[in-house]
């Protein structure tokens, strides 16, 4: 078993889900059921890193609040997660109401949590409501060990290559834009001169377009740096997008990392994108 001690994961599972929410309006999003799996998207994801064994992993919860906490103890009284890893390796964090301002105002509120440390060297921030198969996830954090050997200590964003089939796909879920990246390399490395949102209509594919897999590596001197800001109004920003764009970038690099475009992952934001998801795997 591959053991991860010294990075810890952060999932946002904190979120209303507007666009899908009058199909499940009782249940946050990241606990909609993938019927053809038998597991929600956050029990799944849970069950793939939980194998991985890393120190900790942070669950940022907060629209329907009692609901997920009571979500939580049902996998542990169904045996799905042992007591022991309730109690020890995952840890819950509430964001109150500041989930309505952003998910970067729920990321913030890990900052309040009295069991949160920085003793880690890295940290794993990934959405709690995307499905990300498990070949990916081998991938990313294969990069990840690379990266670790050479005593990187920087920021890295994964992405991969966004061709006519991929662009065919989200317009059938009726995805209207995707995250990408905008690239700068120098000698051996690509670092991250930007992150946009773009239109899918627009794209012409005569240049290359990448987009952003919503996985993120942070090593634990990024979360000081925003936990001991003072000269920034972090109210200004409402994702985490934003505060990389116009703060982060402009004092330091972010590595970024391509994988293989074959390697999936599935956000469910729509209820056509749940029905694509389940398509999937009844198909594999």
């Amino acid at each position: 078993m591959k053991n991860y001690n010294k990075l810890s994961l952060i999932i946002l599972c904190a979120g209303e889900g507007k666009r899908i929410q009058k199909f499940f309006p009782k249940i946050p999003k990241s606990l909609i059921k993938i019927k053809c799996l038998g597991k929600s998207i956050l029990e799944f994801t849970l069950l793939q890193f939980l194998n991985l064994n890393f120190n900790k992993i942070y669950l940022i919860y907060g629209y329907k609040a009692n609901t997920f906490i009571k979500y939580i103890k049902d996998l542990e009284s169904k045996n799905k997660i042992d007591k022991f890893r309730l109690n020890n390796s995952i840890i819950l964090v509430n964001a109150k109401k500041n989930y309505q301002k952003g998910s970067f105002h729920s990321f913030l509120e890990i900052f309040n949590e009295p069991n949160f440390t920085l003793d880690d060297n890295f940290f794993l921030l990934i959405p709690g409501d995307t499905l990300f198969e498990d070949e990916l996830i081998n991938a990313i954090l294969g990069c990840i060990k690379e990266e670790i050997k050479k005593r990187v200590n920087m920021s890295i964003i994964f992405y991969r290559e966004f061709d006519k089939n991929l662009i065919e796909i989200y317009k059938s879920k009726k995805c209207f834009s995707i995250s990408v990246v905008n690239i700068l390399k120098e000698k051996n490395h690509e670092f991250l001169k930007s992150i946009e949102q773009i239109d899918i209509k627009s794209i012409k594919l005569e240049k290359s377009i990448f987009q952003v897999i919503p996985i993120y590596l942070f090593p634990s001197k990024f979360l000081e740096e925003i936990r001991d800001s003072i000269d920034i109004n972090l109210d200004d920003y409402s994702n985490l997008t934003e505060f990389i764009n116009n703060v982060y970038l402009k004092e330091k690099q972010v590595l970024t990392h391509k994988i293989n475009k074959s390697l999936n992952f599935f956000e469910v934001d729509t209820i056509e994108d749940l029905q694509f998801l389940e398509a999937h795997y009844k198909a594999k």
